[in-house]
C-alpha cells in the first residue's frame, strides 16, 4: 500500500508541473508600455526595446516641422537602460535635424523645417546594457517648403529671398523685382557695390552691382553711399550664380523713415506752396493717404487725404520703381485705398502737388498668400505672429458660416486658411455682417499669421476690402 501511494504523489507532482509549462511554443504576450514587466523568455535589452518599440510606434512614418522630445531611459522592472539617439539622413539636408541629450529626456532639434527639398531621416535610438546592446528605429520626413515668385514689387525676407534664389537654375533670375532689407556686413566691391547683408537670424545674402534709387547711377558715382552697419533696402531681381543666391543689380532705396523724407500731407502742402510756380524740390518725399479721386485714368491723376482732411494732389502716377504708367499698370489701387507716393513736391498755379509720383505702398505689413504660408509654417503649433499683416486673395470656400472660416488662394493655385472673419474694425463676427463676400470675391485679410496643427493660416482676420467676383 505504501508503495502506490508514493507511486500516486509521483504522478500527482509531475501533473502540476506539466500544468505549469506551455507547450504550444508561443512566446508570452508583451507587456504594456505604461507597466514595463520583465519577459522571462527574453533578454532584458529585448523587452527594453519592445518597450520603446511600442511607445512611439505611432510617431513612426510621420512629419516632423517642429522640435520634439523623446525619453533617454527605459525602466523594466528593476533596471533602468540608457537609450542613445542619433539621426541616419536618408535624402535631403543631412543638417536639418539635431540631437541634443539630457538625463532623462532628449531634444530632437529640428534646424530646418523649410527646405528646398524633402528631408528623409530615420531616428535610431540604441539601447546599451553593458557591452550588449540594441536599436530601433523610427522613421520622419520634412516636406519642403513651396517656394514660388511672389508678387512683383512686394517686400521679402532675406530667408524667403535665399530660398527663393536656390530654386533658379545658374545665372537666372525672377522676372519681378522685390524689396529686401537688411543691415551691410561687407562691401566687396567698391566699384560696383557688390556687398553681403544680414538679417537678425544671421542669414546672409549677396548683393551683386548696386545703383542708386532710379537706377541711373552705380555705386562709385554715388553722392551718398551706405556704409557697412547701415541697414538698407534693396530692391532688384533674384535669382543664382554658381550655387550663390543672390540679388542682381539692386537699386538701393532711400529709408522710408528720417528726416526729410517722409512727409505728412499737411506738410507736403506747406512745402509745396512754399515753392514758385512749376517748380519741385530736388529730392523725393513719401507721402501716405487715402486715395479720394483719380480724375486722369490714362496718367493716374488723382487726390489723397489724411485724418485732418487735408487734400494733396498728385499730378501723374507710376509704379513702384517709376517703369510704368499708371494706365498699363496690372494691380492699380482705386478710390478708398491707402497707397504711398515717392516722387517730388511743389506746386503748380498755386496747387501744391507731387509730380510724377511712384505708387510705392508701404509693403511692410503687406503679405502674398505664398509669404504667408511660409511664415506660418515656420510657426509653433497655436502661435501666431504678434503683428497683423494684410493678406488679399481670392476665396474659394466658405466652410462656415458663422464664425466665417474661409480659404483663399492667388493665381499660382497657393491656398490659404482663414480661421474667423470679422468686419473691417473688427468688432462684428462674419454671420452678423451685412454686406458679406461670397465665394470668388477677392478680399483683403487683416490679421496675426501663425499654424494651427502644422496647417498656415490667419486667426480672426478682419475683412477690409471686398471686390465682388462680377467686377
Amino acid at each position: 500500500m505504501k508503495r502506490i501511494i508514493a507511486l500516486l504523489l509521483v504522478l500527482v507532482m509531475a501533473m502540476s508541473l506539466f500544468a505549469g509549462c506551455d507547450l504550444s511554443g508561443n512566446k508570452p504576450t508583451e507587456p504594456a508600455p505604461t507597466e514595463p514587466t520583465k519577459d522571462v523568455t527574453a533578454s532584458d535589452l529585448d523587452n527594453a526595446r519592445a518597450f520603446l518599440k511600442t511607445m512611439y510606434k505611432d510617431s513612426n512614418g510621420t512629419q516632423t516641422k517642429r522640435d520634439y522630445t523623446v525619453v533617454s531611459v527605459v525602466s523594466i522592472g528593476d533596471r533602468s537602460y540608457n537609450v542613445t539617439w542619433t539621426i541616419e539622413t536618408v535624402a535631403g539636408d543631412a543638417a536639418a535635424v539635431a540631437v541634443e541629450a539630457g538625463e532623462t529626456t532628449t531634444t530632437i532639434k529640428i534646424l530646418n523645417n523649410e527646405p528646398t527639398e524633402k528631408v528623409e531621416y530615420n531616428l535610431v535610438g540604441t539601447i546599451t546594457n553593458g557591452t550588449d546592446s540594441v536599436s530601433v528605429s523610427f522613421a520622419h520626413y520634412i516636406e519642403p517648403v513651396t517656394i514660388k515668385d511672389p508678387v512683383p514689387g512686394s517686400t521679402v525676407t532675406i530667408a524667403y529671398a535665399l530660398a527663393l534664389g536656390a530654386t533658379k537654375d545658374h545665372n537666372t533670375y525672377t522676372e519681378g523685382k522685390y524689396y529686401i532689407t537688411g543691415v551691410i556686413t561687407e562691401i566687396y566691391n567698391e566699384t560696383y557695390g557688390n556687398m553681403k547683408i544680414t538679417d537678425a537670424d544671421g542669414n546672409i545674402l549677396t548683393i551683386y552691382g548696386t545703383f542708386n534709387e532710379d537706377g541711373t547711377v552705380r555705386f562709385d558715382a554715388m553722392e551718398t553711399k551706405p556704409a557697412v552697419g547701415d541697414t538698407v533696402t534693396i530692391y532688384g531681381i533674384i535669382g543664382q550664380y554658381n550655387g550663390t543666391p543672390q540679388v542682381k543689380n539692386g537699386w538701393i532705396m532711400p529709408a522710408k523713415e528720417g528726416a526729410g523724407d517722409t512727409l505728412s500731407i499737411a506738410d507736403a502742402l506747406s512745402l509745396g506752396a512754399s515753392m514758385d510756380h512749376n517748380t519741385y524740390t530736388e529730392g523725393k518725399y513719401y507721402v501716405t493717404g487715402v486715395i479720394t479721386e483719380i480724375y486722369n485714368e490714362t496718367y493716374g491723376n488723382m487726390k489723397i487725404t489724411d485724418a485732418e482732411g487735408n487734400i494733396l494732389t498728385i499730378y501723374g502716377t507710376y509704379n513702384a520703381d517709376g517703369t510704368v504708367r499708371f494706365d498699363a499698370m496690372e494691380t492699380k489701387p482705386a478710390v478708398g485705398d491707402t497707397v504711398t507716393i515717392y516722387g517730388i513736391v511743389g506746386q503748380y498755379n498755386g496747387t501744391p502737388q507731387i509730380k510724377n509720383g511712384w505708387i510705392c505702398e508701404d509693403n511692410s505689413d503687406k503679405l502674398s498668400i505664398a509669404d504667408a504660408l511660409v511664415l506660418g509654417a515656420s510657426m509653433e503649433h497655436n502661435t501666431y505672429t504678434e503683428d497683423k499683416y494684410y493678406v488679399t486673395g481670392v476665396i474659394t470656400e466658405i466652410y462656415n458660416e458663422t464664425y466665417g472660416n474661409m480659404k483663399l488662394t492667388d493665381a499660382e493655385g497657393n491656398i490659404l486658411t482663414i480661421y474667423g472673419t470679422y468686419n473691417e474694425d473688427g468688432t462684428v463676427r462674419f454671420d452678423a455682417m451685412e454686406t458679406k463676400p461670397a465665394v470668388g470675391d477677392t478680399v483683403t485679410i487683416y490679421g496675426a499669421v501663425g499654424q494651427y496643427n502644422d496647417t498656415p493660416q490667419i486667426k480672426n482676420g478682419w475683412i477690409t476690402k471686398i471686390v465682388p467676383a462680377a467686377e
